[in-house]
């Protein structure tokens, strides 16, 4: 996997080997992920769904 991601989002985390100490990315589940994007910008976040919406 060649990218500039720190945080690799799926489902199926049990399907991946990886060390938590050496690895260059965070695992998250999808939810976990969107409840972190609303925590650290929630202006933006419901500016977007409010354009979604309309």
């Amino acid at each position: 996997m060649a990218c500039r991601a720190d945080v690799l989002i799926t489902c199926n985390a049990a399907e991946f080997t990886w060390d938590e100490n050496t690895s260059r990315y965070e695992v998250m589940h999808p939810d976990d992920f969107l409840v972190f994007v609303d925590d650290s910008s929630p202006e933006l976040v419901a500016n977007v769904v409010s354009q979604m919406c309309a």
